[in-house]
């Protein structure tokens, strides 16, 4: 038994009041909670305890609200890493790509030059050449050889004019022979 000076324990079945205070904690633990009341009666202010399972509740809940934002970090930061990754590949590939197109163009620029320096210019030099080689005489010359050997040729055809011409070798009017697309016309809205 207790006794109000002695610190043991007796062995033995608890004192009725005892029983008593802790059925009444049960009771109150497992009383629905009214509404908008404070609930004014505390279980432990009788039986000396702390009120264990309730303050289980609150650590589990405490523990719960603490672990939910470190999942949450967690998941933020695993998808922010998977964010620099994807940015990573992206700004990789937008590099790739713009090295390549100025390799390409790089390359169009060789190739250009090299066309230029094996092609053009020395076409163009020849063709100077030749023009420079020749007086202005024999420039007149070869014109009018041109167009002797033109005027000779018309008349073995029989005809020098335009208005008389053969259809089968020129036909100036081939592509007019549908008119109605060129003309004009006002439509009343």
């Amino acid at each position: 038994m207790h006794t109000a000076g002695s610190s043991e324990t007796a062995p033995g079945p608890p004192p009725a009041a005892e029983l008593c205070q802790h059925k009444l904690c049960q009771r109150c633990l497992t009383a629905p909670a009214r509404s908008n009341t404070a609930n004014t009666f505390d279980c432990s202010r009788f039986s000396g305890k702390t009120n264990t399972s309730r303050h289980w509740l609150i650590q589990k809940d405490f523990y719960r609200m603490k672990a939910a934002p470190d999942e949450s970090r967690d998941i933020i930061a695993s998808a922010q890493s998977i964010l620099d990754r994807e940015n990573y590949f992206v700004r990789e590939v937008d590099r790739y790509l713009r090295h390549h197109d100025f390799l390409n163009l790089r390359k169009k620029e060789i190739l250009y030059k090299k066309w230029l320096e094996d092609v053009s210019e020395p076409l163009l030099w020849k063709i100077e050449d030749k023009m420079d080689s020749q007086s202005r005489e024999e420039i007149q010359k070869r014109r009018e050889e041109q167009l002797s050997l033109y005027l000779n040729y018309c008349k073995k055809k029989g005809y020098v004019a335009l208005e008389a011409y053969d259809p089968s070798e020129y036909d100036p009017l081939f592509l007019k022979t549908c008119t109605d697309c060129w003309k004009v016309g006002w439509f009343m809205l």
